[in-house]
């Protein structure tokens, strides 16, 4: 969906940890018509990616999915394993990660959840850019719940 003239919001499903061989050309789809409009692309998904990043091998992450939050730390550094390292890495995720670092022109953020804990880290792009990655807790644990406000300038 597009906002505002300007952002293209795509929403990809890589719910049993993995991204499936029929999404790789959508997403390719999605990126070149970001680059003939001029849209930023914000991509939407249940699990977060690993990246290789050293400094994310011990990854400070919020759990506000108990009465009083405590602070743990995840490796979440690894290949391109799809919600954590221990995962196996399919050809159509290898794909979709390798879209993703050679789209840092139009892809501008990467949002998940699956963790249960709010947390930001980056995909280095193949310029060397950096691609954030935020990663939020679910609303329903809660009378509250969870909000995040996106602002694309």
């Amino acid at each position: 969906k597009v906002v505002n003239d300007s952002v293209l919001c795509v929403a990809i499903d890589n719910g049993a940890g993995t991204y499936l061989d029929c999404q790789v050309e959508k997403l390719k789809a999605d990126v070149e018509l970001a680059r003939k409009n001029g849209y930023t692309l914000l991509m939407f998904q249940h699990e977060p990616i690993a990246t290789d990043i050293e400094k994310y091998e011990n990854t400070s992450c919020l759990d506000t999915n108990c009465a009083d939050p405590v602070k743990q730390n995840f490796n979440f550094r690894g290949p391109n394993n799809i919600g954590g390292i221990d995962r196996e890495v399919s050809e159509a995720t290898r794909k979709i990660f390798e879209i993703i670092q050679s789209s840092p022109d139009v892809i501008k953020g990467v949002f998940s959840g699956h963790r249960h804990y709010n947390f930001y880290y980056e995909i280095t792009a193949d310029d060397g850019t950096l691609i954030p990655q935020y990663v939020m807790r679910a609303s329903a644990y809660d009378e509250y719940g969870n909000i995040a406000k996106i602002v694309v300038e």
